[in-house]
C-alpha cells in the first residue's frame, strides 16, 4: 500500500482548517511532545488525532514503544509497521524509541515482566533516562486498560514522572492519559456517514474489555474530560479512505481495520494530570501512618495487573486509629505560594473522610465536609495568592476503616499550564459536529459550545443563510438549505464554525450508498482477518490446534443459539 507523508505545510495553509476552528491554527513550534504506549498501534488507539495536530503545528514529537509488539508476530514486523504508520503522521524514524520488553498478556502464574523485580526495575530506569534526555512538556500515554503490557506502563510512567519531578522541579510536564481500549479498540462500532458520533462513555460490562468503571472515579469525571476536535480528513465519510483507516491498514498483521467503526470519532476525548506539584519540594511529617503516598505522582497503585478486574494496593495514607493528632504537615525550606489545593480520598465502598481541616501557616483554615468514597478530587482554591511556609491536614471525622488520603497536590498556579491553547468546538446533542445534516422536517436544533481553557464569553452568530438564532436555538425555515454558525470569543482569538445541511433526496442517496460502501469495506476486511488467522494458526500451531479452534468456534455458535432461545 502506497502511504502519504502529510507535510506541516500542507496542514499550516488547508484554507478549511484555518477557517474551521482556532484550535488548527496554533502554532506548537518549541513543544516537546512525548507519545508512551505498550504496542505498535497503540499509537492510533492512543492519540491519532492529537498525534497528527502536534506534528502538523510544529512540535517536536517523539513516540516510546516499550515492548517488542512480538506476542504473535516478529518484532521486525511489527516495528516496521509502526515506522510507515508513524511515517503517515511525519515523524522521523529518528524520534521512535523501542525500549523492546517483552510483549505478553494475562498470565495466570504472574509469569509478566511486572512481577520480575530486575526487570521491572530496569523498565523503570529506562523511562526515567529516555525522558530525561527527552524533556518533555506534554506527555501522552495509555491509561490503566484491561491489558497488563498497558497497566504496567502508566504505572511506571507515574513513577518515573514522579522522581523526576523530585529530583528537578523544573521537569513538570502536563499529563493527558486515555482508555486506548474501551475508546477506542473495543468502544462501541458506531462510525456514521450521516453525522459520525462523539466518543461514547465506555460502560462496565457491555463496551469490549471494559469490566469495571473507572468514570467517575479519581480523575475521571466524564463531565470534565478533554475533548479535542479532529482534522477535516479523519471525518472522510468513506471510511476507506478516511485518514485513521489508512493509519490502521498499516498495521496489516494486526488487522486492526476492522475495529475502524469503533475508532473513528468525531472527538478523541483524554483526561489531564499536572505535575508542578510543590508537595515534591515540602518535607512531609505525618503523626503516624505511612506518608509516602502523599510524596508519589500516581493515584493508585496494584500489585497485580493480571487480574481482569482492577486489584489496587493499600494505597494512601491512614493514620493510626488509636492517634488523637491524625495530621500530616507539608514544610518547605523557603515560603511558597500557593493558589490550588487538591485532595484525593482513598477509593473505598464504605469508608471515607467525614470532616477534614486544611490549615496554612499564615493562618487561613478551610473545613471540608468530606472527600468522597469514589476518590475523586476535592477542590480548594484560598482566597487570594498565599505565601507560605507549611500546609498542614488534620482528619477530623471519618467513617469505616478504610479511609484515608491517597494523594496532596499543592500548586503555586490555580489555573495549570496551558500545553494546548483554549478552544471552543460547537455541539448538537453533546456530539462535536462539522458539517451537520438534519431531517428535511427538522426546523430547530440547539446548538452547544464546549470550550476549553480559558476562552471568555463565546458568542454565536449565523454568518450565512437566512436562519436566526434564538438562545442558541437555530431556526431554519424548510425552504432554507444550508446555515453557517460561527462561534467566537470577543478578540476573536477563538472560534469555531459549523455548516448544518438540510438533508434532500440528492444527498440521503448518496449516504445510503456510502454506508453500503463501508460495511462491504469492513465486512471483506473482516474476512482477511478470519483467513489471516487461520493461515497463522495452521503455519505456526498445526492441523490438530486449527480444529481444536473450529471446534470450540462451532460450540460458542451452539450455546448462543441456545441462549437466545432461552430468552425467547
Amino acid at each position: 500500500m502506497r502511504s502519504t507523508v502529510f507535510s506541516r505545510k500542507d496542514f499550516r495553509t488547508n484554507h478549511h482548517l484555518k477557517n474551521e476552528n482556532s484550535f488548527f491554527c496554533h502554532s506548537n513550534s518549541g513543544l516537546r511532545a512525548v507519545l508512551a504506549v505498550p504496542h505498535q498501534d497503540d499509537e492510533i488507539l492512543t492519540a491519532c488525532a492529537m498525534l497528527r495536530y502536534l506534528v502538523m503545528s510544529g512540535a517536536e514529537v517523539s513516540v516510546i514503544y516499550t515492548t517488542r509488539g512480538d506476542m504473535k508476530y516478529p518484532e521486525k514486523t511489527r516495528c516496521r509497521e509502526a515506522l510507515r504508520s508513524l511515517s503517515l503522521f511525519g515523524i522521523e524514524e529518528k524520534n521512535i524509541y523501542f525500549l523492546g520488553y517483552d510483549d505478553s498478556y494475562f498470565s495466570m502464574d504472574h509469569s509478566h515482566i511486572f512481577y520480575n523485580r530486575d526487570i521491572s526495575s530496569r523498565y523503570l530506569d529506562d523511562l526515567i533516562k529516555l525522558l530525561g534526555r527527552l524533556r518533555p512538556d506534554f506527555i501522552i500515554c495509555t491509561d490503566f486498560d484491561e491489558h497488563p503490557d498497558h497497566r504496567m506502563l502508566t504505572l511506571y510512567l507515574d513513577r518515573a514522572v514522579g522522581i523526576l519531578h523530585g529530583e528537578d522541579p523544573k521537569f513538570s510536564p502536563v499529563v493527558w492519559k486515555r482508555f486506548a481500549y474501551s475508546l477506542a479498540y473495543k468502544a462501541v462500532s458506531d462510525f456514521s456517514a450521516v453525522n459520525n458520533p462523539e466518543t461514547r462513555r465506555p460502560v462496565a460490562g457491555k463496551t469490549g474489555k471494559y469490566h469495571w468503571d473507572f468514570i467517575d472515579r479519581f480523575i475521571y469525571s466524564w463531565d470534565q474530560r478533554i475533548r479535542i476536535p479532529v482534522p477535516e480528513d479523519f471525518r472522510n465519510r468513506d471510511i476507506s479512505r478516511n485518514f485513521v483507516s489508512k493509519a490502521l491498514m498499516m498495521h496489516r498483521s494486526q488487522n486492526i481495520i476492522v475495529n475502524a467503526a469503533g475508532i473513528i470519532n468525531s472527538d478523541e476525548v483524554y483526561w489531564e494530570r499536572r505535575s508542578d506539584n510543590l508537595v515534591s519540594k515540602s518535607q512531609i511529617t505525618v503523626s503516624s501512618g505511612n506518608s509516602v503516598p502523599l510524596s508519589g505522582y500516581g493515584l493508585f497503585e496494584a500489585e497485580d495487573i493480571d487480574s481482569v478486574i482492577p486489584v489496587f494496593s493499600d494505597f494512601c495514607w491512614k493514620p493510626e486509629d488509636d492517634d488523637p493528632e491524625k495530621k500530616a504537615r507539608f514544610t518547605w525550606d523557603k515560603p511558597v505560594f500557593v493558589n490550588r489545593i487538591v485532595l484525593y480520598g482513598a477509593l473505598s465502598e464504605g469508608s471515607r473522610i467525614g470532616r477534614l481541616s486544611v490549615t496554612l501557616s499564615d493562618g487561613y483554615e478551610k473545613i471540608i465536609d468530606g472527600l468522597p468514597s469514589n476518590a475523586a478530587p476535592v477542590v480548594i482554591i484560598p482566597d487570594k495568592n498565599r505565601e507560605i511556609k507549611y500546609c498542614e491536614l488534620r482528619i477530623l471525622e471519618y467513617e469505616g476503616n478504610d479511609y484515608g488520603i491517597i494523594r496532596c497536590e499543592i500548586f503555586k498556579d490555580a489555573v495549570p499550564c496551558r500545553v494546548v491553547r483554549p478552544f471552543c468546538k460547537l455541539t448538537i446533542n453533546d456530539n462535536f459536529v462539522y458539517d451537520h445534516f438534519i431531517d428535511e422536517n427538522q426546523r430547530e436544533c440547539a446548538i452547544g459550545i464546549y470550550t476549553y481553557g480559558e476562552t471568555g464569553s463565546i458568542s454565536l452568530s449565523v454568518i450565512k443563510g437566512n436562519a436566526s438564532l434564538r438562545d442558541s436555538i437555530l431556526v431554519m425555515d424548510k425552504e432554507e438549505k444550508e446555515a453557517v454558525i460561527r462561534g467566537e470569543n470577543a478578540d476573536g482569538s477563538v472560534y469555531d464554525q459549523i455548516t448544518v445541511r438540510r438533508m434532500d433526496t440528492k444527498t440521503s442517496k448518496a449516504i445510503q450508498r456510502a454506508e453500503i460502501s463501508n460495511r462491504w469495506f469492513l465486512m471483506r476486511k473482516r474476512q482477511v482477518q478470519i483467513i489471516h488467522n487461520m493461515s497463522y494458526i495452521l503455519r505456526h500451531e498445526g492441523l490438530i490446534s486449527f480444529g481444536k479452534r473450529v471446534v470450540l468456534f462451532y460450540i460458542d455458535k451452539l450455546r448462543e443459539v441456545f441462549h437466545d432461545s432461552d430468552r425467547k
